[in-house]
């Protein structure tokens, strides 16, 4: 098994949506139960925080530097701390919550939208396309718990799960066109296992799927079966993006709140106090490695559908992380209950742990 380095102990109640900046040499994540966006630059080891106030849970890197995010708000253009313009947060009447995003080949977004309470699902989501003329569709409805997003080496097939539904659907895609074909099972999840939530996938062709619940990194080859599983120290696995200068790094977000769902299962322990928080790294070895991340929404400026503005702030100072730090195997759960992307987010965890601010070390 490789090396599972823990490169910040943040204990983030929500740690989501991680992101390779190539430009930059930064991997970005955020923790979208706190509202906050963070950045690593593993050429000097340091951890910073870029966001706090903004609920963000997926981002893309756009074609003249910032970012476009997305969140139970809608999708944004981000500039910086407390400086963005809203792109859509409505569309034929719905609010638009979205989970998790992912840019496509032409510079379009896919975007899914959740809609639950402390009670469940109040009503099922739908998978969104935004162009870069910002016009939005319905690519697809009936969503339980939309999560992670991903596209094939030759970017004809879109991967997206379902953690609810406890499945990972596969779409035919045509460059250019938005329209999703071919909707089918990719891999459907037993009971017995925690549930998909982030995906990205590797150069070969492998599915890298976070499972929530699970304390592991599936992997699936392109029919849908097992390749390998990587474990790790905490339960509540959420992301995973691939990093670094040669892009052969696996970096993993989890989450420190325990979410208690009947989707956990059997026997699973939600009291206990390995359910996550920290940013994970995995040295891979893979013979080829990822593709550049794409960049998104090239055509957009701060003119368009914009709902709500705010001034610029300044991002507090950046901070040494403690790591990395390579884990014995003594750290890892005698057995690996097992994950997806929580919909509701809380204030307190029960990790034992409190929250660190940015000004100090990881």
């Amino acid at each position: 098994m490789p090396d599972v380095e823990l490169i910040c102990d943040d204990n983030n109640l929500c740690g989501e949506g991680p992101l390779w900046d190539p430009p930059r040499g930064r991997l970005i994540w955020n923790d979208c139960a706190s509202s906050l966006l963070f950045e690593y630059t593993p050429a000097n080891g340091r951890r910073r925080r870029i966001e706090s106030g903004l609920m963000i849970a997926g981002e893309a890197l756009n074609s003249d530097g910032r970012l476009v995010v997305c969140g139970a708000a809608g999708l944004h253009l981000w500039s910086g701390q407390d400086d963005f313009v809203t792109i859509v947060n409505k569309h034929d009447g719905e609010p638009l919550a979205f989970n998790d995003m992912i840019a496509d080949p032409t510079g379009g977004i896919y975007a899914g939208t959740i809609y639950w309470d402390a009670n469940g699902m109040t009503r099922p989501g739908k998978l969104y396309h935004v162009a870069p003329d910002l016009t939005v569709r319905v690519v697809d409805d009936n969503m339980q718990l939309a999560n992670g997003l991903a596209f094939s080496p030759d970017d004809r097939t879109l991967y997206f799960a379902d953690s609810a539904a406890r499945t990972i659907y596969a779409y035919d895609v045509t460059p250019g066109d938005p329209t999703l074909r071919g909707k089918r099972v990719f891999v459907r999840v037993g009971d017995d296992e925690g549930i998909p939530d982030g995906l990205t996938v590797d150069a070969d062709g492998i599915v890298y799927s976070a499972q929530w619940y699970g304390g592991q990194v599936v992997c699936y080859d392109a029919g849908g079966r097992v390749e390998r599983r990587i474990r790790l120290p905490v339960t509540q696995v959420s992301s995973v993006a691939f990093g670094g200068a040669d892009l052969r790094d696996l970096y993993i977000t989890t989450a420190a709140d325990p979410w208690p769902s009947a989707l956990a299962p059997p026997g699973y322990d939600f009291d206990a106090r390995n359910s996550g928080g920290g940013l994970y790294r995995i040295k891979m070895t893979t013979p080829d490695a990822p593709r550049t991340p794409r960049r998104s929404l090239s055509a957009i400026t701060a003119v368009g559908r914009i709902e709500t503005t705010r001034s610029k702030g300044t991002a507090p100072p950046s901070a040494p992380c403690r790591g990395p730090t390579t884990l014995p195997d003594s750290a890892y759960p005698a057995a690996a209950p097992r994950g997806s992307g929580r919909p509701a987010s809380r204030t307190d965890a029960r990790s034992g742990r409190g929250f660190r601010d940015t000004a100090e070390a990881c």
